[in-house]
This record gives C-alpha cells, structure tokens and sequence, in this order.
C-alpha cells in the first residue's frame, strides 16, 4: 500500500466513525426525551417529530401511550442522516412548553429536553468509546 491509499483508507475510517457517534448519540438523546415524556393519553409522546435540516411544522393527530411508535418513526429518520446533515427534534403542541418547564399538571419536573441536553457531552464521550 502507498501512503496515499494509506490517508485516504484512514479518512474514510474517520469519517465512518464520526457518523456513527453522530446516529448513536442522536439515537441516544432522542430515545432520552421520548422516555422523559410524560404520559396522559399519550398525545404529547406522538408528537415528537424528527427531521432532517428544518424543524417540523404543526402538530401531529395520534396517541401514543407506550411510546414505541413515536420512538420507531424517530429512529427511523435519524438513521437516514449523514454527516452533513442537521436533526431537528421538535413539539409543537402548545402544552409542550407548560411540560418541560413545570407549568402543567402533568409535567417532567426536570424538564424533558433540558436534562436530555445536560447529558450530550457525555453521550458523545459514550458513542466514541464504541467505535474506538
């Protein structure tokens, strides 16, 4: 092997690594909030939306109560994203706000997304540790 094919084998092997930690943590931190999500009926949990490189608009109809089909539908658009990509996870049902920052009934007294958020450096750390 030359040199040449030498940096270019090892780029690739970075660039495979770094997706990977970028998916793994974005599985990790959405899987996070979606479990923090408080429950009532479940409508708050279904409208979760995971887009790549512009948030979501509107609300979603739908319950989901136990929580798997807005964590499959999410898992599945953060494994279509690549490096070059932005993942936008976002609410927009007005309540969610009330939620995270205590002002409902039915509230996450940590918050779901701020505490999510408190633990990204370490689940950056985690998801390298995998691929090293």
């Amino acid at each position: 092997m030359s040199f040449k094919s030498d940096i270019k084998q090892f780029s690739r092997k970075i660039a495979a690594n770094t997706e990977e930690v970028f998916i793994g943590t974005s599985l990790a931190m959405y899987a996070s909030i979606i479990d923090r999500t408080p429950v009532d009926k479940g409508r708050l949990v279904a409208n979760w939306q995971v887009n790549l490189n512009s948030a979501a608009t509107g609300e979603l109809d739908g319950y989901d109560k136990k929580k798997t089909k807005a964590l499959k539908k999410g898992t599945a658009q953060i494994q279509k994203a690549t490096l070059v990509d932005e993942i936008y996870f976002t609410n927009n049902l007005q309540y969610a706000h009330d939620i995270e920052y205590g002002g409902s009934p039915i509230k996450s007294p940590e918050g779901m997304v701020r505490v999510t958020l408190e633990e990204f450096d370490s689940e950056v750390k985690k998801q390298a540790k995998k691929v090293q």
